[in-house]
């Protein structure tokens, strides 16, 4: 590392001197030669420039200014995403798309992640959608076209197996200006309210409108599956649940003698929802014990080493800062974005 100049080294131990001098000096204003004193000095000075290098304590201009504390944004979020890591790479979310023979326009950007790229769209009478395009761009030098259409096949046949569900938005296919079907897209209405990570009290009748929106999915051999992922629960304005992103959604297999993953499945959204009903609905929710399944636990042996390594990846890369939670990465879900 290169040393700053005498000069400034200089300055750098008037400064010393001003607040304190060297430890148990009597007397720290007193007049001391400098120049025996430069090899001592260089050392603070790399000490210092290493302790400090985020900081910019160190003038460029003979420490005429008073130092300048970072700011709150550039401390708490990290930088853009590699495009390797974005779904779209170096694209993103098209200004206008084709629904339902109508042009909706690009509005604002919910998220934008490895997987897909969620955006809200309105048409010119105000009609709102929200349109996840799946996954395009290469990965690790491998294509994965192929999986963002089967992602939005896959998600757009639960919506359609849910059409008329109160509480399931209704679901749309996407295509281009040129009139080319976007496969890697699906959309969906936009639902007026808010996330369910946004609020701390929800009307009483909610946990027994999702327990019931639950059993009807569940009737129709779909487990939600992502219900701890309270981001993705929508509390309307009328005060009932609206589900989105089934993006992890499991359907009953027709295979003999496999009802019984459909059955851990539909199990575990009854375990989250009586973790959500115990935070929302209890204010000592924290202090009723609950006595989690095997395979909720089994589960948790793997999913929390690896959202752990995620985590420090991202770091590592610059993506997101501190601990690697989400709403430290620009960008981030609209839901994190707005509570942080």
């Amino acid at each position: 590392m290169k040393f700053a100049s005498d000069r400034k080294c200089k300055h750098l131990f008037e400064v010393f001197l001003l607040f304190g001098g060297e430890s148990g000096s009597q007397n720290p204003m007193k007049p001391v030669s400098v120049e025996p004193c430069l090899p001592t000095i260089r050392a603070r000075t790399l000490k210092f420039k290493r302790d400090h290098r985020n900081r910019h304590i160190l003038f460029e201009n003979d420490m005429t200014e008073p130092p300048q504390p970072p700011t709150a944004q550039s401390n708490q979020l990290g930088r853009k995403r590699p495009p390797m890591l974005r779904a779209l790479g170096t694209q993103d979310p098209p200004a206008e798309i084709v629904v339902a023979g109508r042009v909706f326009r690009f509005v604002e950007n919910y998220k934008h992640d490895t997987w897909a790229a969620t955006s809200l769209y309105v048409d010119d009478s105000g009609h709102k959608i929200v349109c996840k395009i799946n996954r395009y761009g290469w990965l690790f030098g491998i294509p994965t076209r192929w999986l963002g259409r089967w992602l939005a096949r896959r998600e757009l046949g639960f919506l359609e197996s849910l059409a008329g569900v109160t509480g399931i938005p209704r679901a749309y296919r996407v295509d281009s200006l040129d009139g080319k079907c976007l496969t890697t897209a699906a959309a969906h209405d936009f639902v007026e309210g808010k996330p369910l990570s946004q609020l701390t009290e929800v009307p009483l009748q909610f946990f027994e409108r999702l327990r019931e929106l639950l059993g009807e999915l569940h009737s129709r051999g779909i487990a939600y599956v992502d219900l701890h992922k309270h981001e993705n629960i929508l509390v309307g304005d009328d005060g009932n649940p609206h589900l989105v992103d089934f993006q992890i959604s499991f359907r009953k297999p027709r295979i003999l003698g496999c009802g019984w993953l459909f059955r851990v499945m539909a199990q575990s959204d009854l375990y989250h929802w009586d973790k959500i009903q115990r935070r929302w609905g209890n204010p000592n929710w924290e202090l009723v014990p609950i006595q989690r399944p095997w395979w909720i636990r089994a589960h948790r042996m793997i999913a929390n080493p690896y959202r752990v390594f995620r985590r420090r990846l991202l770091v590592w890369l610059g993506v997101r800062r501190g601990k690697g939670e989400a709403r430290t990465e620009v960008g981030c879900e609209v839901g994190l974005r707005q509570s942080s």
